[in-house]
């Protein structure tokens, strides 16, 4: 009766004294005709009268006189009031009020026993109170225990349990009443009850104030329970703080003179838990947090089976979820979902928890999508609580949003994996939800949520009726909303997309009217720090663009860009939304020639692009890659478009570190910082988890009461002192932000470092040089004819037989390449011809992305026998930073290690394991017969020198699918994506033997090999294609053998003697480029 949750269900707290009231059990030491010690020690089984109904278990006995049978009665009803305070029984309780009444009334107003008798009159209104709801019976009970009280003598131990029950049942009403004035009332009477139990030490067994020390602890708990109450109803932090100490003394009490843990007082740990994190949520102090977490984990542990225990279990996980949206620790969430599975595995149909339950368990589900990237929670949700659904109670409190919420669950599940049928699960739902009794507010929030379900099913299957429901629901979500709160700025936002969706079903310009003066409402409905604030922009700023585009009028142009320009500056909103409203902006002013201002837009998507890429744990989708790649490309066009090349480097160099930090952490500027200081990288992918988290629709918020908005702004704040922290530490001033081009051009001192941009504003490359950048159109290359010509390159050179027409087809792209990219940005350099013999030849290093990266850019070739082999020395990059890393790391003064994945077997000597191992007699050999591919991912991290002789597989479309170790059983390959959270900053030399590219190249393509110069290796020989097996072999025996000269491996001469190889292999077949032009170095 301390609060609603635990009306719910009181049989779990029985053996506990704070749970409930107290019926007397002893005599306070005072026999009489009326009650005897071993009346109330061994209760007479003789049956009451007839006419009252008997109380199981009781049998006849010979007849006695009057006064024994009304003793017997009292003792046997006394009897089945604590059966019923166990059990919850309620068969018996108005014959035992008969009894207790008859008895109260039979005793003289001085009878020492008559407070114990109005003590039990009291808990048996309170019980009956408990089973009918009928706030008269707890009035009553107030009576009774208040009666009892001042009857009681000054020297009565038992006093302080009628203090105690008194104080119980006031605090109940005030709870029930939400009256201030009676819980102050529980408070006074309480704190007299711990007053009566400061008496002198009991000096021997049977002294009065051993009983009072006895009673002590429940004392406590009263007190504690009543200033808990009064702190939420009169709103007083100094009750809210005597609680806790109160509580605290309590457990000290229950402990023992001797300090030992308390083992008997799971309801006293967990109020003492729940003042605490009420507390955490006045004063965000991260102690109480973490001790009221602890309490609560410790109380609910020791409750047994029960309501109770779910009721506690459902605050438990909601108070993990609360420390989640505080630090960002995804243990804690994980934690949270996982009770709420338990609690979910034994509930019956109908079970009042129910339906808190689901809602409960959909939102922290899909907080944990949100948060990670990680879809292993939203299956297990969608296949535990679809089955469940139809348990719901047709009158449970919650049924309105657990249906909601499950249809946001099933909508989740279409937009993450596509399932078409989940949209139709989620509609469904929806409209239940709508069906069911709850809320103003809550009904609101269920409407927005079919609202924005319906949009989603509208935008598959382009079916009016669904336009026009959302509309409706939307619409009397808005009616019913309050001003300036999230159901209203929700409900003017879906009527906007559906003002938008109308207008580009029906071109009418009133709608399109209509959608720019909803979402402009939202807007201004919203507060100025809302996270939606950057989606519902975006929007405007959309309609405001088609608006634009119609009408010519530069005031709707302004209009635009300053919206999408807030949205994408706002720090509390997150980092990939900012970032589309970026990339809107920029495109805005590109197309509307405006360079200087779409450069600015672009540049801003880029530098947040490192951002978008932290927190997650899975990565994006190849989509989403794409995007972030073009976002990058388009930047650096603008950027040389008004003549700032220096910045075009600063930009891509910045935007595809991101892209590649985003699939490989280790080789990222957090991963770097992990390996000095892991507690700065933790806290940082913590806290960019928090705020780039979606904001919630209104049906999923609301399990903690610190404002979103609020902590949003506090992570906002306490992200920039982060990044101030971070980069006040030598070595990582730079950290999360674009390096100057001054700082990059160093990476060029030995050779220029060409970066290729294509974007559909322009194609260039950027040639690094001598402290400059040097720019060379590429007027005839775009994106689309890149992605064409390496489809063509890769097919022609990967099919099974070589024939003619497949090596024209390479030599085709060849030639391409030769008069469009190598040629121009080799004549720019002089490099015109061959180098002399004897001279030095120069070095050139390419880097680029996407379809640029599987064009054999090095082996460039014109059908006159022009080639790029013949100048220059290529190398491939994945950047400057790159370089500069590999620059500046030390050597390992051992001895290096030498690992060959996929060895022959001494049986057969041909397999091509046998060439590096002829070359490296002591290196570690890992066959696939005999090592798993985990056995070989520990054993990369061990050796300097690396030679995969196992077929690896590069998938251009989807680089996270890469494979090193491609085997016919999935599960006993190597992932590519697993090898990227390790550092390989010591690694020298890898070659990739057997690699093949699958799919066609994507704008965010990037190879195997330079994923691994990223990751830390610094000479990398891989191949674009499958290369057929005699040359391949001849090509990799003169490699190692040039290596290996003198008996120690020379891996820095890697790419002049590739370069070498592969001339010779050239000149022996001029007219089959499939056999040599496919040969890459990469690295330093």
């Amino acid at each position: 009766m301390n609060d609603q949750l635990n009306q719910q269900d009181r049989t779990s707290r029985s053996q506990d004294p704070s749970g409930g009231p107290t019926p007397e059990r002893r005599t306070s030491g005072t026999a009489n005709s009326w009650f005897t010690n071993e009346a109330d020690d061994r209760p007479s089984q003789e049956q009451p009268p007839q006419q009252q109904p008997a109380p199981q278990g009781r049998s006849t006995t010979p007849p006695r006189s009057p006064e024994q049978d009304a003793e017997q009665r009292y003792a046997e009803a006394l009897a089945a009031l604590n059966r019923m305070m166990s059990t919850f029984d309620f068969t018996e309780l108005s014959w035992v009020t008969e009894v207790l009444r008859a008895t109260a009334g039979a005793l003289p107003e001085n009878d020492p026993s008559r407070p114990g008798v109005l003590n039990n009159l009291g808990s048996a209104a309170q019980l009956a109170h408990l089973a009918s709801g009928d706030p008269a019976h707890l009035e009553d009970a107030v009576s009774y225990y208040r009666a009892a009280a001042d009857a009681a003598r000054r020297d009565d131990p038992d006093e302080v349990l009628y203090l105690g029950n008194l104080a119980l049942a006031l605090t109940d009403s005030a709870n029930r009443t939400n009256s201030a004035e009676q819980a102050a009332e529980s408070v006074e009477i309480a704190r007299l009850g711990v007053e009566r139990t400061e008496r002198t030490a009991p000096s021997s067994v049977g002294d009065p104030a051993e009983d009072l020390r006895r009673h002590r602890g429940t004392a406590l708990i009263r007190l504690g329970n009543a200033l808990k109450l009064h702190a939420r109803l009169a709103a007083d932090s100094d009750s809210d703080d005597e609680s806790i100490e109160v509580f605290q003394a309590a457990l000290r009490e229950s402990a023992g003179q001797d300090g030992g843990a308390p083992t008997d007082s799971p309801d006293l740990l967990i109020s003492l838990g729940t003042a605490l994190l009420r507390r955490h949520e006045r004063t965000a102090d991260p102690n109480d947090l973490d001790e009221g977490i602890k309490y609560l984990r410790s109380g609910v542990g020791m409750l047994p089976d029960g309501q109770h225990r779910r009721w506690m279990l459902l605050r438990f996980a909601e108070a993990l979820r609360l420390r989640y949206r505080q630090r960002g620790d995804l243990a804690d969430l994980q934690s949270a979902i996982n009770e709420l599975f338990g609690v979910l595995e034994d509930l019956d149909a109908g079970n009042p928890v129910l339906g808190k339950l689901i809602w409960n368990l959909t939102s922290s589900t899909v907080e944990h999508l949100d948060s990670s990237g990680e879809s292993g929670n939203l299956y297990r949700a969608l296949k535990t609580i679809s089955p469940v659904m139809r348990n719901l109670a047709g009158d449970d409190p919650n049924r309105a949003v657990a249906l909601a919420s499950y249809g946001a669950l099933a909508r989740r599940h279409y937009l993450h994996a596509g399932n078409t049928a989940a949209l139709d699960t989620a509609v469904s739902a929806g409209e239940a939800a709508t069906d069911s009794e709850t809320t103003p507010a809550k009904r609101c929030a269920v409407l927005n949520s079919l609202a924005s379900t319906l949009i989603t099913r509208f935008e598959r299957a382009g079916q009016q009726s669904d336009l026009d429901r959302a509309g409706e629901a939307a619409e009397e979500a808005l009616r019913n909303s309050q001003q300036r709160t999230a159901p209203q700025y929700t409900a003017y936002a879906q009527l906007g997309v559906v003002a938008a969706h109308r207008h580009r079903l029906n071109s009418r310009n009133e709608e399109l009217d209509t959608a720019i003066e909803m979402f402009d409402r939202a807007l201004i409905a919203m507060p100025d720090s809302a996270p939606e604030r950057v989606t519902v922009a975006t929007h405007l700023g959309r309609a405001l663009q088609t608006l634009y585009r119609r009408t010519g009028r530069r005031k709707l142009y302004r209009w635009a860009r300053k919206t999408l320009t807030d949205a994408a500056t706002l720090p509390t909103g997150p980092a990939d939304q900012r970032l589309k409203a970026a990339n809107l902006c920029g495109r805005l002013a590109a197309q509307a020639h405006r360079w200087s201002e779409a450069l600015e837009s672009f540049t801003l998507a880029v530098e947040l692009l490192p951002l978008v890429t932290q927190g997650k744990r899975a990565v994006a989708t190849p989509t989403v890659q794409r995007r972030w790649a073009h976002v990058t490309a388009d930047a650096a066009a603008c950027a040389i478009e008004v003549g700032k090349p220096e910045r075009a480097v600063e930009l891509l160099e910045h935007g595809r570190a991101a892209l590649l930090s985003e699939l490989l952490p280790a080789g990222s500027e957090l991963g770097q910082l992990n390996l000095s200081h892991p507690e700065l990288a933790t806290d940082a992918v913590r806290l960019r988890r928090l705020l780039d988290r979606h904001p919630e629709e209104p049906v999923l918020g609301g399990v903690d009461v610190i404002d979103d908005v609020r902590r949003r702004r506090w992570l906002a704040d306490t992200w920039e002192e982060l990044l101030a922290e971070i980069r006040a530490e030598p070595g990582h001033e730079g950290r999360l932000r674009t390096r100057t081009f001054d700082a990059l051009a160093e990476a060029a001192d030995e050779g220029a470092v060409v970066l290729v941009n294509l974007s559909e504003y322009r194609s260039d490359a950027v040639i690094v040089f001598g402290g400059r950048a040097l720019v060379v159109s590429l007027p005839s290359v775009t994106p689309e004819l890149a992605e064409e010509h390496a489809a063509s390159a890769l097919n022609a050179a990967q099919q099974a037989q070589r024939t003619a027409d497949t090596e024209r087809a390479l030599a085709t792209t060849l030639d391409w390449l030769w008069r469009n990219v190598t040629r121009p940005v080799l004549d720019r350099m002089g490099y015109t011809r061959m180098p002399p013999q004897g001279a030095r030849w120069p070095r050139l290093w390419w880097s680029t992305q996407g379809a640029a990266a599987f064009l054999p850019l090095h082996a460039a070739t014109s059908t006159a026998g022009e080639s790029a082999l013949d100048r220059v020395i290529s190398s491939y990059t994945p950047g400057l930073r790159v370089l500069l890393a590999a620059k500046h790391r030390r050597e390992r003064a051992e001895a290096d290690g030498a690992l060959i994945a996929g060895p022959a077997d001494e049986r057969t000597p041909e397999q091509p394991g046998r060439i590096p191992a002829r070359h490296w007699p002591s290196a570690t050999l890992m066959s696939e017969r005999d090592h798993t591919a985990d056995d070989v991912f520990a054993a990369f991290d061990q050796h300097q020198l690396v030679h995969v002789c196992e077929p690896s597989t590069q998938h251009a479309a989807q680089p996270a699918a890469g494979l090193v170790l491609d085997r016919e059983e999935r599960a006993r390959s190597l992932n590519l994506l697993e090898l990227g959270q390790r550092d390989f900053g010591d690694a020298k030399f890898l070659c990739l033997a057997r690699c093949r590219t699958k799919d066609t190249p994507s704008a965010a393509a990037l190879t195997m090999a330079g994923a691994f110069a990223f990751m830390g290796f610094r000479h990398v020989i891989s191949t674009l294609w499958a290369m057929h097996r005699g040359p391949a072999e001849d090509v990799l025996s003169a490699l190692y053998a040039e290596l290996a000269r003198d008996g120690e491996f020379r891996a820095e001469f890697s790419p002049s003697v590739l370069n070498a190889t592969t001339r010779r292999l050239r000149k022996r077949y001029p007219d089959a480029p499939t056999l040599w032009a496919g040969y890459t170095h990469v690295g330093t």
